[in-house]
């Protein structure tokens, strides 16, 4: 019977994966990609030193000076335009995750980023059942190079887990130089600026909204993004990153 047969593929094809990590593992024995160290599973990605050394934060912060901010109450610096959410701070090892899954195209890394970055908004004072998940989107092209959006994979699994909607609700419209490559924030706030448009088909006037992205630095993509937002009537925004870096 048909659905006997959809049956038997789905019991093979988790089968077939298992024993092809298998084989994987033997030729290419796996290591944490933090220090090198071997590990049980190429998919554990780190070792139990490496993943011990992650300590997640438990509160969101004012974007401009990092000053703890217990609740959705406004920031010291009301100019920011959004309250941050960092999951944990960008030292080892998460640099080394970073650069696996955007550099390295390790996308199962997302995996672990996600879950980080789960537990991060679980810990932390605010009403998820009434927000709404917003990746920060790349250019087109960038996306075409890269072949995926790291934070579009970060949104879609925090969305699931909360049972929350994924509202690509921005665009971004012009190719600007990556952020990383740019010395200071002020040249990195003026590559951004106009970087990103509203999809006018989508509704956010009064939402609260979780805008994903994996790493924040200065955090110009971020305020630029939510000033987007605001623009559209957003009410409220946090930036969800899986790190801040200092």
């Amino acid at each position: 019977m048909p659905g006997s047969n959809r049956t038997a593929k789905k019991e093979v094809c988790p089968a077939l994966a298992r024993i092809a990590e298998k084989i994987g593992d033997a030729f290419f024995p796996p290591r944490c990609v933090a220090c090198r160290t071997p590990i049980g599973h190429q998919y554990s990605f780190l070792c139990s030193t490496c993943f011990d050394a992650i300590e997640l934060n438990s509160a969101l912060y004012c974007p401009t000076c990092m000053g703890r901010i217990g609740d959705l109450q406004t920031p010291c610096h009301r100019d920011a335009g959004y309250l941050l959410a960092p999951a944990t701070f960008y030292r080892d090892p998460i640099p080394a995750l970073v650069h696996h899954l955007k550099y390295k195209r390790l996308v199962r890394v997302n995996t672990l980023a996600s879950a980080l970055l789960i537990t991060h908004l679980k810990k932390i004072n605010i009403p998820l059942d009434c927000c709404v998940f917003v990746p920060i989107p790349l250019h087109p092209s960038r996306q075409r190079e890269r072949g995926f959006n790291q934070a579009l994979l970060l949104a879609q699994q925090c969305a699931t887990h909360f049972d929350r909607p994924l509202v690509q609700a921005l665009a971004r419209i012009t190719q600007t130089k990556q952020q990383a490559s740019l010395p200071d924030a002020a040249q990195r706030y003026a590559n951004v600026t106009g970087a990103f448009a509203l999809d006018p088909a989508i509704a956010i006037r009064g939402s609260t909204i979780i805008l994903v992205d994996d790493v924040s630095t200065s955090g110009a993509t971020l305020a630029v993004a939510a000033h987007t937002l605001k623009s559209g009537g957003a009410r409220k925004i946090i930036g969800a990153v899986v790190a801040k870096a200092q």
